[in-house]
């Protein structure tokens, strides 16, 4: 090669490293991207976990109730009109729960 021919090959710079480093914005889209596959595959199982916690809070501020109705049912042989009837009080550990006492056609509680 004579020196003209040199002179026609483009000469391509490197790139030259920031002495601070950093990321490009290739790498910083593949991790957004990665944490939003994450948190679109948890964020359901966050929601059953909640709703598993609070059904289980429910169950265990029914119990005494459930308990008091079939106490109340085996001394007077019937279901009581209001809760106001049971010897229960409200448990202190758990939010406000309402409860609604529904009779069905053959007299029970459900």
């Amino acid at each position: 090669m004579n020196e003209m021919d040199r002179k026609k090959i483009p000469y391509v710079k490197k790139p030259v490293k920031s002495p601070l480093g950093g990321f490009t914005l290739v790498e910083l889209l593949v991790v957004v991207l990665i944490i939003g596959i994450l948190a679109a595959v948890a964020y359901p199982k966050y929601r059953l976990a909640i709703y598993r916690a609070r059904f289980t809070q429910l169950q265990a501020a029914a119990r005494p109730i459930m308990l008091s109705l079939e106490r109340y049912y085996m001394q007077n042989g019937k279901h009581p009109d209001s809760l106001d009837e049971l010897d229960i009080g409200k448990p202190a550990s758990t939010p406000s729960i309402q409860i609604v006492i529904v009779r069905n056609t053959k007299g029970m509680i459900s």
